[in-house]
C-alpha cells in the first residue's frame, strides 16, 4: 500500500467533528505542547466512534 493510498483510506473514516474537537484536547494550538499538528478526525474503533 502506498501512501497515497493509506492517506485516502484514512480520509475515508475521518469525522469532521472530531477533527475541530482533537487540537484543543491535544494542546495542538498556538503556544500548545501539539502546536502545529493535524488531525484527520479518525477514531480508534468504528465501534467505539
Amino acid at each position: 500500500m502506498t501512501a497515497k493510498q493509506v492517506l485516502s483510506a484514512l480520509r475515508e473514516v475521518a469525522r469532521e467533528d472530531k477533527a475541530a474537537f482533537l487540537p484543543g484536547f491535544f494542546q495542538a494550538v498556538p503556544g500548545g505542547y501539539g502546536e502545529g499538528d493535524r488531525f484527520l478526525g479518525c477514531v480508534v474503533s468504528r465501534r467505539n466512534g
